[in-house]
């Protein structure tokens, strides 16, 4: 089983309150669990700090599934009719959005929110693997690594989530944005 999550990051229009949104955001995602969509594992929200592709800062979804082909389903199930209260009320409340699909290379998905995670970049022309690899083992502690698909979304190539605080040690050429997160849920 090969693991993929649709992130989306988006905004709330300014006269809605952080906390009249967050609501109406895990309302949508509770709803979409138990829509049972096919092969949708679990989904999150977290609160982001300012980062380029979100530089007044919001929020990041992550909608985490088993298969590429899942990913299908969860984009119809999200807007199936039976959602459109839970779907409409968040959209309603939001400014703008953007979104990505990843793929978890390395490691496995992480309990919790990571707090800070490092977003890389790669020089170009390079094959990424065993860079990648020793930027992993640098963290000294369980990670998620995570490839940007298809070139879709604003975001850099890789995300690695971090088990713990931690630094990286990067090799040459490699760059890094650490963004600070935190989860809706708790």
């Amino acid at each position: 089983m090969t693991t993929y999550s649709y992130v989306f990051w988006h905004q709330p229009l300014a006269r809605h309150s952080d906390q009249e949104y967050g609501a109406a955001l895990m309302r949508f995602q509770a709803a979409l669990m138990q829509a049972g969509v096919p092969g949708l594992s679990f989904t999150t929200s977290r609160a982001v700090a300012r980062a380029p592709w979100l530089p007044e800062g919001g929020y990041e979804d992550w909608y985490v599934t088993d298969s590429w082909a899942a990913l299908e389903g969860m984009n119809h199930g999200a807007v199936a009719p039976a959602m459109h209260p839970a779907h409409n009320a968040v959209a309603e409340l939001m400014q703008s959005g953007t979104g990505s699909i990843f793929k978890l290379l390395r490691g496995q998905l992480l309990s919790g929110a990571a707090p800070r995670v490092f977003w890389l970049t790669r020089p170009r022309g390079i094959r990424f693997e065993a860079d990648l690899a020793l930027i992993c083992e640098s963290a000294n502690t369980e990670v998620a690594c995570w490839r940007r698909q298809l070139v879709l979304g604003p975001s850099p190539e890789f995300l690695l989530e971090c088990g713990r605080d931690t630094d990286l040690e990067l090799p040459a050429g490699w760059t890094c944005l650490e963004v600070r997160r935190q989860d809706l849920a708790g």
